[in-house]
């Protein structure tokens, strides 16, 4: 049997966007884990004003950090309080000793960078 080729209501540009965003997203993640948001939180730092405090940066920043990572995975949102995932807990914590943090620094080298935007 011949398979039927796709039709227009087959295809889907999700992929296409997905990578798209693909910066934007590392980028909020880069942020985070630079501003140390995910340590914060693991120290019982759960909404925007007190993680803000904690990692001495404007609220309104911070909450919008925070709620671009809840729709990525990687913290989770109850009402006005956030809390790590469990993989956020395993590899972004600081104080975890799985932590991979620190390879955020190395992947967004500028010598690594650079290349992919000429």
């Amino acid at each position: 049997m011949t398979p039927v080729p796709n039709t227009q209501h087959d295809l889907n540009p999700a992929r296409i966007f997905e990578t798209l965003n693909a910066f934007q997203r590392s980028a909020a993640l880069k942020t985070a884990i630079d501003l140390d948001v995910f340590s914060t939180v693991a120290k019982g730092n759960r909404t925007a004003d007190s993680i803000a405090s904690g990692i001495d940066a404007p609220v309104r920043g911070v909450r919008i950090v925070c709620d671009y990572l809840v729709i990525l995975g990687f913290l989770e949102k109850h009402g006005r309080e956030y809390t790590l995932t469990p993989e956020s807990a395993a590899f972004l914590d600081r104080n975890s000793p799985a932590y991979l943090g620190a390879v955020s620094g190395f992947l967004f080298n500028s010598n690594l960078i650079t290349p992919f935007l000429d």
